[in-house]
């Protein structure tokens, strides 16, 4: 957790946007994104961020609807489009590493507090089943089941289709029962421990003696 800087563990006004207001650890190192420091595209985006999100996230929207309807037109689309868009947009983001580990459930794996939940994918296009993507990190789906709402993975695997992705990775079928199983071992196990426990509180408290 010592290197996680949205650390559930530490509250979840932290995990959500306090590690973010308060930083105290530097920047991480960037050695394991080579592929794309070589991509001039992606650099170039990277050093003009900030004026790329201000241009097409608040001067944009002002602009057209300055057009549209003049000095009103311009307000309602700072508020609405610029400020209350970035708003909501930012707190779904930041819900991936607060609500995303608190609320739903944990299908997958019991080892860290990464839950599955319906209504945070809905909030985040597919991010809420985050229960799986922790457990099967390499592959490219979150919610893993046709049914589930991921619009994202649809959109990946539309595009390789026309080639701007590939390599597309799948945990194996295999894989993601036997996980699933072992989740379900477990919580038997816990179950059957906690009725024998609570079977020889009882008897203890009516005084039988115990063989």
């Amino acid at each position: 957790h010592e290197e996680d800087p949205y650390d559930i563990t530490k509250g979840f006004f932290h995990a959500h946007i306090g590690w973010l207001l308060f930083k105290l650890l530097p920047q991480p190192p960037f050695d394991n994104v080579g592929d794309l420091k070589k991509d001039r595209l992606v650099m170039w985006q990277h050093q003009h961020v900030h004026t790329i999100a201000l241009l097409i996230g608040f001067a944009l929207p002002v602009l057209l609807g300055a057009v549209w309807n003049g000095w009103i037109g311009a307000l309602g689309a700072f508020l609405i489009s610029g400020v209350a868009k970035v708003v909501v947009i930012q707190h779904c983001t930041f819900f991936i590493n607060s609500a995303c580990h608190t609320l739903g459930r944990r299908p997958y794996s019991t080892r860290c507090s990464a839950r599955d939940s319906l209504l945070m994918a809905l909030l985040t296009f597919g991010e809420g089943y985050h229960n799986y993507h922790h457990e099967f990190q390499h592959d490219y789906r979150n919610g893993v089941k046709s049914w589930q709402w991921d619009p994202t993975k649809w959109i990946i695997w539309l595009l390789s289709r026309i080639g701007l992705t590939g390599g597309l990775r799948r945990a194996a079928r295999e894989a993601i029962q036997a996980a699933q199983a072992q989740v379900r071992r477990s919580r038997t196990s816990q179950s059957i421990s906690g009725i024998s426990a609570a079977i020889s509180e009882t008897i203890t408290g009516l005084g039988v003696p115990q063989r």
